[in-house]
């Protein structure tokens, strides 16, 4: 199948080659950034739980804003988001042998496109500017 995966220039030293990755400069310009969002389809966010259990990642939010379908590590706040929406089956585990295959089933299941439709609604909702200036009390 016709996928590409992009991948941070400073983890190069991690992969071996492989024709489907592609390298991307990092850091990226904030054009840069907003440009390749725009032509993903999932972001893969392998974050160590122990890191993660009880802090967000800036991109996960984003990602969720923007529509993309987000594959997040068990046992993180990310997955604990995934699971309060019904979206558990995208917090998988990243050593499984049919890593592959399970991605290409969450790009076809056109469930997951109605439940993630569902979630990106209340995202925008809570993650706006209207609510952050309720949590400041601040009148717009």
């Amino acid at each position: 199948e016709n996928y590409k995966i992009l991948i941070s220039q400073k983890a190069k030293i991690n992969f071996c080659n492989f024709d489907h990755l592609i390298f991307v400069e990092d850091p990226l310009s904030q054009k840069q950034y907003f440009q390749l969002m725009q032509t993903v389809n999932l972001i893969l966010l392998p974050y160590l739980p122990e890191y993660y259990l009880g802090r967000t990642s800036g991109i996960f939010v984003e990602a969720i804003c923007a529509g993309i379908v987000p594959v997040v590590s068990r046992d993180t706040w990310m997955a604990y988001e995934l699971k309060k929406h019904g979206l558990s089956v995208l917090a998988i585990n990243w050593n499984n042998s049919g890593l592959f295959e399970s991605l290409k089933q969450i790009t076809r299941d056109p469930s997951l496109k109605v439940a993630l439709g569902k979630m990106v609604r209340a995202y925008r909702l809570f993650h706006s500017v209207e609510k952050f200036a309720q949590f400041l009390h601040v009148s717009l």
